[in-house]
Parts: C-alpha cells; sequence; structure tokens
C-alpha cells in the first residue's frame, strides 16, 4: 500500500514538472502610451522587437528594420520621457538610426512619421579562399663586415659673388657702382 501511494505520488510530481517545463516562458508586460511628443513605457521582460512593434501601432509609426533587431528581453521604466531620449535608450544596441519627423502633426501619435534602423554589419564569413596567412618579406638587412669606400667630406659651399651694385643696396667696397 505505502508502495503504490509513494508511486502513485512520485508519477503525479513528475507530471507537474513535465507540464511546467513544457510551458514557454511567458514574456512580460508592456504598456506603451504616446501624448505630446512625450512617451511613456513600461516593460517587464519584453523583446525588443515587441517594444517596437508597440510603439508603431500605437505612434502610427512606419518602423524600418526593427525586425532585424536582436537580443534578450529588457525590462525598463519611462515615464513621460521625450520621444527622441526613449528612442535613443531603446535602440542604444543598433548601429544607428534615422527618425524622419511628421510634416503634419497628429494627436495622439508619435511626433516622427517613421524609424529607420541602420542594420548591423558582420565581416564576410571565413571562406577557403579568403583564409590564406598573408606573406611578409623581410626588409634586407646590412651586412657587417661591409667597410665604406672613399668616405670624404664634401668642400665647403663657396659664397655667390655680387655681379654688382644694385640700387637700394648699401655700397659695397670694391663694386663699382652701375651705370
Amino acid at each position: 500500500m505505502k508502495k503504490t501511494l509513494l508511486r502513485c505520488g512520485f508519477v503525479a510530481a513528475a507530471a507537474v514538472a513535465v507540464s511546467l517545463s513544457a510551458r514557454p516562458a511567458a514574456a512580460g508586460e508592456l504598456k506603451l502610451t504616446m501624448q505630446n511628443g512625450r512617451v511613456t513605457i513600461v516593460a517587464e521582460n519584453v523583446p525588443l522587437r515587441q517594444i517596437l512593434q508597440e510603439w508603431a501601432r500605437v505612434g502610427q509609426t512606419k518602423i524600418i528594420n526593427g525586425d532585424k533587431l536582436s537580443g534578450a528581453n529588457i525590462s525598463l521604466q519611462l515615464i513621460d520621457a521625450p520621444e527622441r531620449d526613449a528612442l535613443d535608450i531603446l535602440l542604444r544596441s543598433a548601429s544607428g538610426y534615422i527618425a524622419a519627423p511628421r510634416p503634419v502633426p497628429v494627436e495622439n501619435a508619435a511626433v516622427f512619421d517613421r524609424v529607420t534602423i541602420m542594420p548591423t554589419s558582420r565581416p564576410p564569413a571565413a571562406t577557403a579562399s579568403n583564409m590564406t596567412p598573408p606573406t611578409f618579406q623581410r626588409p634586407p638587412q646590412p651586412i657587417e663586415d661591409d667597410e665604406p669606400i672613399n668616405v670624404g667630406m664634401p668642400p665647403p659651399p663657396q659664397p655667390n659673388p655680387v655681379a654688382g651694385q644694385f640700387p637700394g643696396m648699401p655700397p659695397q667696397p670694391g663694386v663699382a657702382p652701375p651705370r
């Protein structure tokens, strides 16, 4: 009787453990509101993509390349922050972004008509052709046993003789004034 009771308890505990582990991790809560160029975001364990999708929905903004962002879920709380500051915080992991202002303001919408997120650049994948190591040539080394040949000092420079006296020059001894 005890063994049957223990066996049933063990099976029930195993079934509960399996059902809990099979349940996907729930994404957290997200609340986003916009008004007069200011945004309030309360996010608990939410993917950045989801925050940007909500920004696009609530703010009537077109988000370009938002689906290319990846990363862990984030938790943040921005209360009545300027939209530009909120975008700076949200998109700090991106290579950059451009936010285009609306030509005509829309009530209870974002001040930005569209936000273009710059894609992250990656180096090309390694292939056999670009895996060859670079070759370097060693510069020529001087030979130690060479002796210099015919080393001498050049003659000192000779002063240029002045051919004559020019107007405005002080008189020089031994030089005739021009005619």
